[in-house]
């Protein structure tokens, strides 16, 4: 038997016949209305989306959706896998002492009910995107947190390298075909950030939520918006408007957390630490004593910085890495997975250190420093701007390299060598070359 309805192509995502409007003519066997007008297919990532609670499928509906309206620096493709590899955290139970919180891989759909993390805390969006997303269908809603689904699989298939090509591309075709068509526009002071007007914090604000499992501190200051999550221990700190501190995270005394900020799963954050606005503490990641997170900065599941250590805005570290103690780094720094700095470095901004990197202590890395896998700088070297160490390069203790040089793959630096500005090294480089 053939039914003939008339439904909005929008809602099937069928091509059709042109026009809002498309008549279908299907086997009412094979057909289900509800189901197309909801937005769910048979796809791993609307799979996935119909495990996740409804919290999880917002937080990543509202980063797709985010992502692709704010496409610009103030949004990369960085804070949006932080905020999707919170949503798809999942929990391994394997070790004793307590269970390890990790980001998932495109393997997600197999993964048992149980140990996908449902109390995960979502991040502070502006006001603009809550605007944009109560505007949102449900359907539409659905298929944008499907968008986010696919974009962060895709992404984490290659953990050492955010491309941000194919981050583009997915968020514009996913989110493009489904909000670009009756969103109101926004003018650009949509985006600026509140006026700092509000009275000093004191207390536990009545517009928060704390749970009763949670451990609050008297002294502690609490600012409206937070959400505190069974487990949660919060010492005589001020965590500031709209910070979400996830299960079993915990605050030490003295600590600063700036509004919007997001605390993960079993997360530390020692005392008289400060974590700048909208950043972002991953799954069980530790910030020692009187460090500083400048405000954007993200530190992915695991990582740690040490104690009097400094990030500067928008820092991001992967999966695993960690940075020593009082080491400097420059605004937009980053470190892939299991990339690790040494103590008392000083790198400049936009550094990038990809996966299993190496700096040794007291080293000091210029603006714009490239050091590519499994590459290593030893202690106490001087890198100038802009310099560049291919995959598995090594630079020995106590060399000099001059701006714009570059090491090639697999070239040595002896210790104590000087490489002269915009030289390029492709064998061993001594001591005493000219």
């Amino acid at each position: 038997m053939k039914s003939s309805t008339k439904i909005r192509k929008r809602d099937t995502g069928e091509a059709g016949n042109k026009g809002e409007f498309g008549t279908l003519h299907r086997l009412e066997a094979v057909v289900d209305l509800g189901a197309a007008q909801s937005g769910i297919a048979d796809s791993p990532d609307a799979r996935i989306a119909a495990r996740l609670t409804s919290s999880q499928r917002d937080e990543l509906g509202r980063a797709a959706l985010q992502a692709y309206v704010q496409s610009d620096d103030t949004f990369c493709a960085d804070a949006f896998l932080a905020s999707s590899a919170l949503a798809l955290a999942v929990r391994d139970d394997r070790e004793d002492e307590a269970p390890a919180v990790f980001s998932p891989r495109p393997a997600l759909e197999s993964v048992p009910d149980d140990q996908l993390v449902r109390d995960i805390p979502v991040r502070r969006r502006p006001a603009a995107i809550e605007q944009l997303w109560d505007s949102l269908r449900k359907n539409e809603k659905l298929a944008l947190a499907q968008t986010g689904i696919r974009t962060h699989r895709l992404l984490a298939e290659d953990p050492e390298w955010v491309d941000v090509e194919l981050f583009t591309t997915e968020i514009e075709r996913g989110a493009g075909d489904i909000a670009c068509t009756h969103l109101p526009s926004l003018g650009d002071e949509a985006w600026e950030p509140p006026a700092d007007d509000e009275p000093p914090l004191e207390g536990i604000d009545p517009r928060a939520t704390v749970s009763r499992r949670a451990t609050i501190e008297e002294g502690a200051a609490v600012g409206p918006g937070a959400v505190i999550a069974p487990g949660a221990r919060i010492g005589k700190s001020t965590l500031c408007a709209d910070v979400h501190a996830g299960v079993g995270a915990r605050v030490h005394s003295g600590v600063l957390v700036g509004p919007g900020s997001t605390l993960g799963a079993s997360s530390r954050v020692s005392s008289h630490a400060s974590v700048g606005a909208d950043s972002s503490v991953g799954l069980r990641s530790r910030v020692g004593t009187s460090a500083s997170l400048g405000d954007r900065t993200i530190m992915g599941p695991g990582t740690w910085v040490g104690d009097h250590a400094r990030l500067g805005a928008g820092a991001w570290m992967t999966e695993g890495s960690g940075v020593g103690r009082g080491t400097v780094l420059g605004p937009r720094a980053t470190l892939s997975t299991g990339a690790h700095i040494g103590a008392g470095v000083r790198a400049g901004g936009s550094c990038k250190l990809e996966k299993a990197a190496r700096v040794g202590d007291a080293a000091t890395l210029g603006y714009r420093v490239r050091v590519r896998k499994d590459a290593s700088i030893g202690a106490g070297v001087l890198v100038g701007d802009r310099v560049h160490v291919d995959l598995r390069g090594q630079i020995g203790d106590g060399a000099r390299i001059g701006d714009g040089a570059r090491i090639e793959k697999d070239a040595v630096v002896e210790p104590g060598a000087t490489v002269p500005a915009g030289t390029i090294v492709t064998g061993t480089w001594k001591k005493d070359q000219a």
